[in-house]
């Protein structure tokens, strides 16, 4: 079963309480129009995106995903940035313009159709911390704009909500728990989430969803009965400062603090900006040691 959508709540009351929100027709058409023309440009064809298939473009793919490193892609792409929607989207979810770092880092987001794709939606997802410290507060959330309107499996990203309360929790208790693609780790990752129904963003042009970095994820491959493709542009958006602490029973607090302290008051006796970037350098660490030199997990 699929997840809906409650319209009842406010945006920013969804993402608190479900980890995520849609915000309809956020960004203007001539930008989702002038952004599609800039894919075109990338991708060297005149063809509208209705057109774009793994047999049309000559890119190299995977399952009908595209990774474009194209500097005059990604500039464009984060003039999104200076848009007063997304600022005002930004300055709302933090409390205030002064908030917002106003860091710029965007992506493109591409998924064509493939014939050799199969309509399907996994049952749970992953998080952006793979094999490496989950951080507990952290200090941004995830942005994705469509350009184009698509359709149920155009290769949209899929959430699955609402698992950002109990994980929060758990790191509280284990902040060893990590995500992983495989293995023991992997295993217990599935064991915690379970089953979750999803919510896929079936999107028009210029929809933004929001979604908490301990919430669940997944970009589908495209099977879409009309082979719309997924353009979209893929963001983060960032406070100025990292906290340390947050209490939900302090005024005015922010939907962004709002949504990291639905398990209380949390005051951590370190710096939690150091403790990820030592984590992030650990990580690395692991990764250039030879496979024998690595301990077996039980």
């Amino acid at each position: 079963m699929a997840f809906q959508i409650d319209t009842n709540l406010h945006w920013t009351d969804h993402y608190v309480r479900y980890g995520f929100c849609v915000i309809k027709r956020a960004v203007p058409k001539p930008f989702c129009e002038a952004g599609v023309a800039a894919y075109q440009k990338a991708l060297g064809t005149s063809l509208p995106p209705q057109q774009w298939s793994t047999e049309t473009l000559s890119h190299e793919h995977l399952h009908g995903r595209i990774n474009l490193h194209d500097p005059e892609l990604r500039s464009t792409l984060e003039t999104a940035y200076d848009l007063p929607g997304v600022q005002e989207i930004a300055a709302t979810m933090f409390g205030g313009y002064d908030k917002w770092s106003g860091m710029q880092a965007a992506a493109p987001f591409l998924a064509v159709y493939h014939e050799e794709n199969e309509q399907s939606l996994m049952d749970y997802g992953h998080v952006d911390f793979a094999e490496v410290r989950i951080p507990i507060i952290g200090d941004a959330l995830v942005m994705q704009i469509s350009l184009v309107d698509t359709e149920p499996f155009s290769g949209n990203i899929t959430i699955y909500p609402s698992i950002h309360k109990p994980l929060q929790q758990r790191l509280l208790n284990d902040e060893g728990f990590w995500y992983a693609d495989t293995g023991p780790r992997h295993d217990a990752w599935r064991a915690f989430t379970g089953v979750i129904d999803p919510y896929e963003f079936v999107a028009e042009a210029g929809d933004v969803l929001l979604f908490h970095h301990q919430v669940g994820h997944g970009g589908n491959v495209n099977a879409a009965a009309n082979r719309s493709p997924r353009v979209a542009i893929h963001a983060q958006l960032s406070q100025k400062d990292w906290p340390n602490a947050v209490d939900p029973d302090r005024p005015n607090i922010s939907p962004w603090e709002r949504s990291v302290s639905l398990n209380g008051k949390i005051d951590l006796p370190y710096d939690e900006r150091t403790r990820q970037a030592e984590a992030y350098q650990e990580r690395a660490s692991r990764a250039s040691r030879p496979p024998q030199a690595d301990k077996v997990e039980s």
